[in-house]
């Protein structure tokens, strides 16, 4: 099933099914993305969405004081960022910005993939494997990607040691890892990645820190190819996310 996203306030929004999509507040004008798309494009320009389109101009019509609400809410959204103070932490500010924000980050990362002979598959065993003995019982999709590819040399991505593509999908898992990355992580490190990237794909978690008074690294922090574990750290880490998935997931 083809997913959408699409550009709302300079944030992406999806992904959603093409009836999800025609519930969103979009319009004419409004940026949609979905593969094999090179890059984003307006929703009138897509032929396959003019359905969409047709009903996003009639709600327009039928709803002219939306257009008002709009009008102001930008107008505070601007003011807020002209005067928002930016972080000297580039770390921290890519860190913030969701793993799909980047506009044509997918075709980049998908069109150059690396061939390698590093077993990815021994990883997404052992995730689940873990994650059955843990009590948790994900589906197994049809589809599993994980390539290396240089997120290094592709512009907002060059912080990312990985990215995962198949949140809220449960039919792929759709991972990609910067090789350079990969040559310099220890066996825990790699793990420490893998196990993050496919909590987000598999599990569909989001980035949380760990309570200190615990003393546990967190798995699932934006910056937890940082952390430098070691192997104990590293599997005291993925229970406890799995034990916190578990409490809230019963």
């Amino acid at each position: 099933m083809t997913k959408y996203y699409f550009i709302e306030n300079d944030k992406k929004q999806g992904p959603f099914s093409k009836e999800e999509l025609s519930r969103q507040p979009i319009s004419a004008k409004t940026l949609v993305w979905f593969h094999p798309l090179d890059d984003w494009a307006l929703l009138s320009d897509i032929p396959e969405l003019s359905d969409i389109d047709r009903m996003a101009a009639n709600e327009k019509k039928e709803n002219p004081i939306n257009v008002w609400a709009v009008m102001i809410g930008l107008s505070v959204l601007i003011g807020i960022v002209q005067f928002w103070p930016i972080s000297g932490n580039k770390d921290a500010s890519v860190s913030s910005k969701p793993e799909y924000y980047y506009t044509d980050a997918y075709h980049q990362i998908s069109t150059n993939v690396i061939d390698s002979d590093v077993d990815f598959d021994m990883y997404v065993e052992k995730f689940y494997r873990d994650a059955f003995y843990m009590g948790i019982y994900p589906p197994k999709p049809k589809t599993t990607i994980i390539k290396l590819a240089p997120l290094d040399e592709i512009k907002g991505l060059t912080h990312y040691h990985g990215v995962s593509f198949g949140s809220e999908d449960d039919t792929k898992i759709e991972i990609y890892i910067n090789p350079s990355t990969w040559e310099v992580f220890n066996k825990p490190m790699r793990y420490a990645l893998m196990y993050h990237e496919l909590a987000h794909d598999v599990l569909n978690l989001r980035h949380f820190e760990l309570p200190e008074s615990e003393g546990i690294k967190s798995l699932m922090s934006p910056s937890v190819t940082e952390r430098d574990f070691t192997m104990d750290e590293f599997i005291d880490s993925y229970k406890a996310v799995f034990a916190k998935y578990k409490a809230e997931n019963p």
